[in-house]
């Protein structure tokens, strides 16, 4: 995250990639294969970015087709935020914490003074302090479980895992969001920036080599992370310093306590977040308000990236044959 700071001094997002974890988690699949599907999901977008075919996919997918993927992604986020975190509240106190923290969102969305995402953080540790327990087993580990890295080892069954089980069903979802997406919203955001897709190419799989490599999780960059930032008040790569700083703190001194401390931070927080994430990608569609043609292609492209299997590459190849069609048959 620092270094992304520093590269692009944007918000880019750095963030653990989407579909790795949820076939890892429903197939408890072990650290060996995670790491070597990173590795194997690294060296293909290093592949993809050395040969020009990330250059050619940008320059051949129209921004419609981005803007579905961006609305599909926005509307999986609002399930999630909804399902798995905001309607989990059990009792008056919880249903009361997510109505205070959507009225500080409303209040405090652009208030650049007091940013919302910072009031409410506070809220949520002021809440875990007030209303949870287990807080006495919460203790300093720095000195006492010093954090030995060494470099992973692969072997030829656990690539070939990697590369079956993660990174074909990774590679499409990444391509869209990480790659595509992503420069698309940080070209919108910050065009003065003109920061190319060959960088963001290298930048992915940089992270991947270097996480494989130590032990870390595979991650991305992603739109939805981007337009997190900049909802929140992100307007620089200092916000994602910052974030990093944070991480490795936590990191250094509650590694043994991690689980504790997430367990103990409120999930209603956290959703209200996701949703207003998820909502500012949705709105993202309303800039092609001036062609009802690239409007429902935007449309199409969203419904199938949010309703069908392996949707954000099935979304992709109909928006693509849809707007070229069209632009054949106006011709």
């Amino acid at each position: 995250m620092i270094l992304t700071g520093i590269i692009y001094g944007t918000p880019m997002a750095v963030q653990p990639l989407k579909a790795v974890a949820t076939i890892v988690i429903a197939n408890q699949l072990n650290a060996d294969v995670v790491w070597a599907g990173g590795l194997v999901i690294a060296c293909i977008m290093l592949l993809l970015t050395i040969t020009g075919f990330l250059d050619f996919l940008a320059k051949f997918i129209h921004k419609s087709v981005i803007r579905g993927i961006q609305l599909g992604l926005g509307i999986t986020l609002a399930q999630v935020a909804f399902k798995n975190y905001i309607s989990i509240s059990n009792g008056w106190l919880e249903w009361l914490l997510v109505i205070v923290g959507f009225s500080i969102v409303f209040i405090f969305l652009k208030n650049k003074r007091y940013p919302a995402a910072l009031i409410l953080l506070i809220i949520g540790i002021s809440f875990a302090l007030f209303f949870k327990s287990k807080l006495s087993f919460i203790s300093l580990d720095l000195m006492s479980n010093s954090t030995v890295f060494k470099l992973n080892k692969f072997t030829l069954e656990n690539l070939m895992q990697g590369f079956l089980l993660l990174a074909l069903p990774q590679i499409p979802l990444s391509l869209g969001n990480s790659v595509l997406a992503s420069k698309q919203l940080v070209n919108d955001l910050f065009p003065e920036k003109k920061i190319t897709i060959k960088k963001i190419g290298f930048t992915y799989s940089f992270m991947n080599f270097i996480s494989s490599i130590f032990g870390g999780i595979p991650v991305c960059h992603g739109s939805n992370g981007i337009i997190g930032q900049y909802t929140f008040g992100g307007r620089a790569g200092g916000s994602v310093i910052i974030q990093g700083i944070f991480f490795i703190l936590i990191g250094l001194l509650f590694s043994n306590n991690l689980h504790v401390i997430l367990n103990l931070f409120p999930k209603q927080i956290l959703g209200i977040l996701l949703l207003v994430e998820s909502m500012a990608l949705i709105a993202l569609i309303q800039d092609l308000n001036h062609s009802k043609r690239e409007f429902w292609i935007a449309i199409t492209v969203g419904m199938i990236s949010f309703g069908l299997p392996y949707g954000f590459l099935i979304g992709i190849i109909v928006g693509v044959i849809l707007y070229k069609s069209n632009l054949k048959l106006t011709d």
